[in-house]
C-alpha cells in the first residue's frame, strides 16, 4: 500500500474517487488541483474526516515549470512519494476543421507533456534501492484511467465499476498474459483505434 501519493486532477470525478480511496487505505495524499481549489479542499477534508492525512497542492499542468516542480512540492507536503496517479487532463471538444495550433498545444501540454515531466520528477525522488512490490499486488496495470478504450471488448474500463466489483481481467484481451504482452496489446490497440479515427476523418 502506498505511503504517500500524488493524484493529479483530484478535486473532481475519477481523481476525487482515487484520492479518497487512497486516503481510506492509509496513504497520505497530495490532492492536486488547478482551478478546482474548493473541490480539492473538500476532498482533503473528507480524507481527514476518515482519519487520514491529505494536503491540497496547486499546479497549472499547462505550465512546464509547474509540472516539473509539482512532485517535489507534493513530497514536501506529504512525505516522499511512492505513488503517482497521472489523472488530470483537459478534454475540450475539437473537430478536424476547428482545431487550432493553440488548442492542439493545450491538449498535448496537459495530457502528454505534463505526465512525462511528472514521471521524471517522481522517479528522481524515489529511493535508489529497488522497492519490492507487495505480494498481493494485482495486475490491473493498464486501461485504468483512460477515457479511450485502447482495445475493443476490454471490460476493465474501471470508471464503470462500483466499489466491491470484481474486475473481470480474465475476460480482457489486454489484461491476460505477461505485463509485456499486455503493454504490446494496449499499444497495438491504441494505434489501431487512432488509425481508424484518421481514416474516418479523411474518408
Amino acid at each position: 500500500m502506498p505511503r504517500a501519493a500524488l493524484v493529479t486532477g483530484a478535486g473532481q470525478r475519477i481523481g476525487r474517487a482515487l484520492a479518497l480511496e487512497l486516503g481510506r487505505l492509509g496513504a497520505a495524499v497530495a490532492v492536486h488541483h488547478n482551478a478546482s481549489r474548493a473541490a480539492a479542499e473538500a476532498v482533503v477534508r473528507e480524507i481527514v474526516a476518515l482519519g487520514g492525512r491529505a494536503v491540497a497542492v496547486t499546479g497549472d499542468l499547462a505550465d512546464a515549470d509547474d509540472a516539473m516542480t509539482l512532485a517535489g512540492r507534493a513530497a514536501a507536503a506529504v512525505g516522499p512519494l511512492d505513488c503517482l496517479v497521472n489523472n488530470a487532463s483537459i478534454f475540450e471538444r475539437d473537430e478536424w476543421d476547428t482545431v487550432t495550433p493553440e488548442s492542439w498545444a493545450a491538449h498535448l501540454d496537459v495530457n502528454l507533456r505534463a505526465p512525462m515531466l511528472l514521471i521524471q520528477a517522481f522517479a528522481r525522488q524515489l529511493p535508489a534501492a529497488p522497492i519490492a512490490p507487495p505480494p498481493d499486488l494485482r495486475g490491473e496495470e493498464l486501461c485504468l484511467l483512460s477515457y479511450l478504450r485502447p482495445l475493443d471488448g476490454c471490460p476493465t474500463y474501471i470508471e464503470y465499476f462500483k466499489d466491491g466489483d470484481e474486475i473481470p481481467s480474465r475476460l480482457c484481451p489486454i489484461h491476460s498474459g505477461s505485463f509485456k504482452q499486455q503493454a504490446q496489446r494496449a499499444v497495438q490497440g491504441l494505434l489501431t483505434a487512432l488509425g481508424e479515427g484518421l481514416k474516418a476523418i479523411f474518408r
